[in-house]
């Protein structure tokens, strides 16, 4: 319960700022599965693009938005934009539990000219996880008299890949790399955590 509250705690200035440049309107829905991988997080482009990435027999089903802090009317109309991503997921496989995470995010838009028969954006966010059970899938900490300790609580990454037309600009293919960890021991022991790498899409409200 102390580690909720102080994930709240955290979150609140972020709302509260979002609240008065915004309204915290919502921009996007995004909908994606996920596979986790055995990679660490800096291997994970290279083998992406080699088409070798390690999955593993667990997955994750995810509903998320983007809130952004800049005070439009919720369009993406920016090239660059700072918000708030949350995302709810629920976990199958090596793992059974319901997770929430949000993150403050950059996101670029536009990297091609408008003109462009394909568009990118991309996005990267910070922020925190909390699993509402045991992740029995990420790497737990021995403890002194043997028991296994797992963390719920932890750091949250994530970093997209969304590609579009111009003549469907408002339905995004996404693609994620969705991330927990303890950040070296800051908020959690050293090599906790997990990866998971997936696809989906993401809808602009007009």
């Amino acid at each position: 319960m102390k580690k909720i509250l102080l994930t709240l705690l955290l979150c609140t200035p972020l709302y509260m700022n979002a609240a008065d440049e915004s309204g915290l309107t919502f921009q996007n829905v995004s909908l994606y599965w996920a596979k986790g991988v055995d990679d660490n997080l800096r291997e994970i482009p290279g083998d992406i693009v080699g088409l070798d990435l390690p999955t593993e027999d667990t997955h994750l089903y995810a509903v998320g938005t983007f809130l952004p802090f800049s005070a439009t009317s919720g369009e993406k109309n920016d090239p660059v934009e700072l918000g708030l991503t949350i995302v709810a997921a629920k976990h199958s496989g090596m793992q059974s539990h319901l997770e929430l995470d949000s993150a403050v995010t950059a996101r670029y838009n536009h990297l091609l000219p408008d003109d462009s028969p394909v568009n990118f954006d991309i996005a990267a966010g910070i922020g925190l996880s909390y699993a509402f059970g045991t992740p029995t899938y990420e790497d737990p900490v021995i403890a002194d008299d043997g028991t296994l300790e797992y963390y719920r609580f932890q750091s949250y990454l994530h970093f997209d890949l969304e590609v579009y037309t111009p003549s469907l600009e408002s339905l995004h293919l996404l693609m994620r790399v969705h991330h927990r960890s303890g950040i070296y021991g800051l908020i959690a022991p050293s090599k906790v955590g997990s990866n998971f790498v997936g696809a989906g899409l993401v809808y602009y409200f007009d």
